[in-house]
């Protein structure tokens, strides 16, 4: 095994039963009592405490055990795999209580995981190393409450144990920001650890763009490779899905998807097939992007932008996952003729620009050859915002091919609003190759994850590689230490953390304002 595939343990801002994984630990107890949070992941919870099968469960015997799928949730292809992990029925007095019981997690995660169908990214293949995912779990109650600092020092540390003995990567995923704040600051405090499967120079390049984040300064510019992450279709595998619900004949199929039509002419002629058979063509393509969760290339890009980010996808996966990580988005449909606000309009707020549209509203998707010939409007919107709002902020590209024609545009209108310069944009490829230097870097930085040639093979550790850097870039865009005030967070902190805590407090008291860190 590679360092590259080493396992590894991701922090995600957002809600557990939102994100695209192989398995998700559903905490609950002896009496296999769930939370209302986790009934639609769970929709037998009530009749759990019958089970036969989890009589190792109930006398604690086992702290985990793995559901088989549930009829509701027949169809969901990426349905992850879900493990009841037991909580401590009473209270307890030390974090450490917890340490066996997310080791059984893993354990059971990855042994089901096995003999179930892995997460399938939008190529096709499954995931390089399978994700599996846990919330801070007994945290609230029976003593976890004032020591969650302590709780969440020992999870990093369990779950990055575990990950190594399951060959499994880990997500913790954390809806409070103080939680969110701490476990990224323990992370960066522990740096050789956290990202020993991400090679140094790409850690680099994650620091030095994490300052323009916590400047406010970094704008994502989001393509299909982010939603792909989710399972999301690929152009190809996009027209192919549209072709077989009209039963398009296989040569005709052939001759669409490997002939010499261009993509947008393609998109054409599948749009006038769907007008022959009175079908929805954009309600279609707005059903095959969606997916019910977000991946994790989604999840940690919403944790790093702050209040500007654009993207050319259809899905609502991003604005989904900013919501998850409290940082909910208006979304400005670029589809929709007028819909784009003004740039003055957009300076103070949360925003995401979706340029071809989005599928909540399938009228406004951009796919076809007249829908591009009607875009210039739009485009000259782009530009007008990327000039007023865009000069002193860094976009940083991400999920494009750079033979990508929408990226070569979108490049052109940026460089026509701010001229030349490397340090103005940062395009994330996937892998290396010497012809993009000389092609594009007098006009942006371009950082290949892996250091080797584009092959089918790599391209799950690729994607893979992606995501392990958007996680480094998360936890360093994070400087919030909002969590030093909060007495549940005490149990724990250094004698230092809790002297800078003291200061804060006499500041407090003696100014009349609260403390609170923007990021």
């Amino acid at each position: 095994m590679t360092s590259n595939d080493a396992p590894h343990v991701f922090v995600v801002h957002g809600d557990l039963t939102q994100l695209a994984c192989d398995a998700i630990m559903i905490p609950t107890d002896a009496r296999l009592r769930v939370e209302e949070h986790w009934h639609g992941v769970v929709p037998e919870h009530a009749a759990l405490a019958a089970r036969p099968e989890l009589a190792a469960f109930r006398d604690q015997t086992t702290y985990a055990h793995a559901l088989p799928p549930h009829p509701l949730h027949e169809g969901d292809d990426h349905a992850p795999v879900r493990v009841l992990t037991a909580v401590p029925l009473h209270g307890y007095q030390s974090a450490d209580v917890l340490r066996p019981r997310i080791r059984a997690f893993v354990e059971e995660a990855a042994r089901a995981i096995a003999g179930h169908r892995e997460f399938v990214i939008g190529t096709g293949q499954p995931r390089a190393v399978p994700l599996v995912a846990m919330p801070l779990f007994s945290s609230r109650g029976g003593g976890g409450s004032m020591r969650r600092t302590s709780i969440i020092d020992m999870v990093l540390d369990e779950a990055r144990i575990a990950a190594r003995a399951n060959g499994v990567d880990v997500a913790l995923v954390v809806r409070e920001d103080p939680d969110a704040a701490l476990a990224q600051q323990r992370r960066r405090s522990a740096a050789g650890d956290s990202w020993s499967a991400v090679e140094p120079r790409l850690v680099e390049v994650a620091r030095h763009l994490a300052r323009y984040a916590l400047a406010n300064r970094i704008v994502p510019f989001m393509g299909a490779g982010v939603s792909m992450s989710a399972g999301a279709p690929g152009w190809r595998e996009l027209l192919g899905k549209l072709a077989d619900a009209i039963d398009l004949d296989a040569g005709t199929c052939d001759a669409l998807l490997h002939g010499k039509l261009g993509e947008l002419d393609q998109a054409t002629y599948l749009e006038r097939r769907y007008a022959d058979t009175e079908r929805d063509f954009r309600g279609e393509v707005s059903r095959l992007v969606e997916r019910p969760r977000y991946g994790l290339a989604p999840a940690l890009l919403a944790a790093t932008a702050d209040e500007q980010a654009i993207t050319l996808n259809y899905d609502t996966l991003f604005e989904r996952a900013s919501t998850a990580a409290r940082r909910p988005r208006r979304v400005l449909a670029g589809g929709s003729r007028g819909d784009l606000t003004s740039p003055a309009d957009t300076v103070s707020e949360r925003w995401l620009l979706k340029l071809h549209g989005s599928a909540d509203e399938p009228s406004t998707i951009v796919l076809t050859r007249d829908d591009y010939l009607g875009f210039a409007a739009d485009r000259s919107a782009l530009s007008a915002i990327v000039k007023a709002n865009l000069l002193t902020r860094h976009l940083l590209f991400v999920g494009f091919g750079l033979a990508d024609d929408h990226f070569h545009e979108i490049l052109h209108d940026v460089k026509r609003a701010v001229g030349t310069s490397s340090t103005a944009a940062t395009a994330l490829t996937l892998f290396d190759d010497p012809l993009n230097a000389a092609l594009w870097g007098d006009s942006l930085t371009i950082v290949p994850m892996l250091t080797e040639p584009a092959s089918p093979d790599a391209l799950p550790r690729a994607a893979r590689t992606l995501e392990l850097f958007l996680d480094a870039l998360a936890a360093y865009s994070v400087d919030s230490e909002s969590y030093l005030l909060r007495d549940e967070y005490a149990d724990g902190l250094s004698d230092s953390e809790l002297a800078v805590r003291d200061l804060l407090r006499e500041l407090m008291r003696t100014t009349g304002h609260s403390y609170e860190r923007k990021r």
